[in-house]
């Protein structure tokens, strides 16, 4: 949905400001209208929080990412589907995006914050960006454990716990990155982007996969 600049969250409240978007750009998704992301126009959705929100979702120590996709990674390098980062330190970086080799439909992984080491493009096992509509479940427990979800199902791709300490980003977006600058704008269709300040169970994922 778009209600002028922005599409608005109906739940939360948190909005999300449209960059090089309009209600043109709305097609059809998997459980609604998705928006039509296009690398070549620097089309995405942001928004830039401030303390006390309860966005940039990695602020909490359990939380989940959930999203529809229909992108082909194939061909798209390094490019974003959700990530968050700040406007005011080029640093941190919380990546969920394409391949960095643009080689296939795996899913990139690409989180750094100084002091910490860094997750470097370490890609799914399964291929979810294949170009039809697949869910996507990123979900990080309270100990800092994190897993991959496709479809519901629970990918063996390893990805190192999140590192003691606090992220440093103010800025959570869709299709791209927002530093001081918007960059890494990936070409595709995503859907229902839901976020949550906890931890949702297999059970929980395989029931919005299927709902």
């Amino acid at each position: 949905n778009v209600a002028g600049t922005k599409t608005p969250d109906l739940v939360s409240g948190y909005d999300m400001e449209l960059l090089n978007l309009t209600s043109a750009d709305l097609a059809a998704g998997k459980v609604g209208k998705a928006f039509k992301f296009d690398n070549a126009r620097s089309t995405m959705l942001k928004r830039i929080s401030t303390p006390g929100e309860q966005l940039p979702i990695n602020q909490h120590p359990a939380f989940t990412v959930s999203l529809w996709a229909n992108v082909t990674g194939t061909g798209q390098s390094d490019l974003r589907l959700f990530s968050e980062a700040s406007t005011t330190d080029a640093n941190p970086l919380f990546n969920l995006g394409t391949a960095n080799n643009g080689a296939d439909g795996t899913l990139d992984f690409y989180f750094r914050q100084s002091g910490w080491t860094d997750v470097n493009h370490l890609h799914s096992v399964g291929e979810p960006l294949n170009g039809t509509w697949r869910h996507v479940a990123f979900v990080q427990q309270t100990d800092g454990t994190r897993a991959l979800y496709i479809d519901g199902t629970k990918d063996t791709v390893d990805i190192p716990a999140k590192a003691d300490g606090t992220w440093r980003v103010n800025t959570t977006t869709i299709g791209g990155i927002q530093r001081a600058n918007a960059t890494h704008f990936v070409t595709g269709l995503i859907d229902d982007v839901a976020l949550w300040n906890r931890a949702l169970s297999e059970a929980e994922i395989k029931s919005v996969v299927t709902t």
